[in-house]
């Protein structure tokens, strides 16, 4: 089965779908769309996966877990990469 991508928006101060579905090898496409700072960081560790983002600037990550995850600047924003079942 081919990899998807799918694509996330950054905007309103939130992940856009918050919850997505994928498979292991997918690709996420996060897209900063707000005029302030973002950045992608796992919720459990509090390691940091994406370098910052400023408006227009986009992160590409390749699924190989499932992942909760919030923006480093802004706690309260938070996002949920689930496995699909086969």
């Amino acid at each position: 089965k081919a990899a998807k991508t799918h694509h996330v928006a950054i905007k309103n101060f939130a992940f856009v779908p918050d919850t997505i579905d994928v498979a292991i090898g997918d690709k996420i496409v996060w897209t900063n769309t707000d005029g302030f700072p973002h950045n992608i960081v796992n919720s459990r560790s509090q390691e940091t996966l994406s370098q910052t983002l400023d408006k227009g600037d986009e992160f590409s990550y390749i699924v190989n877990k499932e992942l909760n995850y919030e923006c480093g600047f802004h706690p309260s924003m938070r996002g949920i990469i689930r496995l699909q079942r086969p």
